[in-house]
């Protein structure tokens, strides 16, 4: 068994080339190149906003988000359905208890205290 990597294809060679060359970024300082990616940012951001703008295009993003939106997201657990209520024990009938009440009191009798009544006081001469 070899270890030895296979030769890249010839037009792979090139594409290496090719993008080793387009790293350089044509000598642009590093204020260019972040006003290139801007600018690159701003035509693609205007693009969308004008393609925006055609009813036939915003008809056909409406159209498809739902299908994409139901590509990427799972499907909805079907809801379980909750267990049926266990039927509650009927408690035991408690009778109510019986009234125990004392024997009522009798009601005290008002007292009977002779009164005196005063003497006249006689009137001087």
């Amino acid at each position: 068994m070899s270890t030895a990597l296979p030769q890249p294809s010839p037009a792979a060679t090139e594409l290496g080339e090719l993008l080793r060359r387009a790293q350089g970024s044509a000598g642009l300082p590093p204020a260019g190149q972040r006003a290139l990616v801007v600018g690159v940012l701003a035509a693609h951001g205007a693009l969308a906003w004008g393609l925006w703008q055609l009813d036939d295009v915003r008809q056909a993003v409406q159209a498809a988000l739902p299908l994409q939106v139901h590509w990427l997201a799972p499907p909805a657990p079907t809801p379980v359905p909750p267990p049926p209520p266990t039927p509650a024990t009927p408690r035991p009938l408690q009778r109510p208890a019986p009234v125990i009440a004392a024997t009522p009191t009798p009601a005290p009798t008002p007292p009977t205290a002779a009164t005196v009544a005063p003497e006249p006081v006689a009137a001087e001469p």
